[in-house]
């Protein structure tokens, strides 16, 4: 049985309230939080979205291809992915392999250098960044005339080192464009993927 976003956000609260009705003492005992995901295909190649809106239109643009590179879409709820990535373990899929695409800020690489932790932890397969979708949302940035990013906030801008430590594990040429943007103060978020850049990518 699979979770739509409904009943993903159902699961979660019915998991806060359980977590919350137990002593005091125990509510420091981890939780393993429900993922939303949907099936695209038989097998068990999945994608991993960190926010809810590309997730349903990666479901969508999946769908609408005869060849999928994916059979499992799956949402996991921000910064509350890596806390939930266990639940893949429970949804009697065989796992093959799990590609992560989350905003290019700090927070969301954050959120993916922890789910790669958890995947190893638990005995996941490695999760690897969907390189190709993030030189598209980079892409899509520039066609909306944003070539460098959005502004990330006040007092957003990162440090050299800390780019450095977040893009660890990218290609060479990627992971110096998104350092440099996280130097700069600036990001590109996940929403700037549509069906269109989706389906280049997935089709090329």
């Amino acid at each position: 049985k699979f979770l739509t976003i409904e009943s993903y956000r159902n699961e979660a609260a019915k998991a806060l309230v359980h977590l919350l009705s137990r002593p005091a003492s125990l509510h420091s005992v981890p939780e393993v939080l429900p993922l939303a995901w949907e099936p695209v295909g038989g097998g068990g190649r999945a994608v991993i979205f960190e926010n809810a809106g590309p997730f349903a239109v990666a479901r969508r643009a999946l769908a609408e291809l005869p060849e999928r590179p994916y059979d499992l879409v799956v949402y996991g709820g921000g910064r509350s992915l890596p806390a939930s990535l266990r639940h893949l373990l429970t949804i009697g899929r065989r796992i093959e392999s799990l590609d992560c695409v989350g905003d290019l800020d700090e927070p969301g690489l954050v959120i993916a250098v922890a789910v790669r932790d958890v995947a190893r932890d638990v005995g996941l397969p490695e999760v690897k960044p969907a390189e190709k979708l993030y030189w598209a949302m980079l892409r899509a940035a520039a066609e909306l005339g944003y070539p460098a990013g959005w502004p990330a906030g006040e007092g957003r801008r990162g440090t050299a080192d800390r780019a450095r430590e977040l893009v660890r594990g990218l290609s060479p040429n990627l992971a110096e464009r998104i350092a440099a943007m996280l130097v700069s103060g600036r990001r590109v978020p996940e929403e700037v993927l549509g069906a269109r850049e989706m389906t280049e990518v997935w089709r090329s």
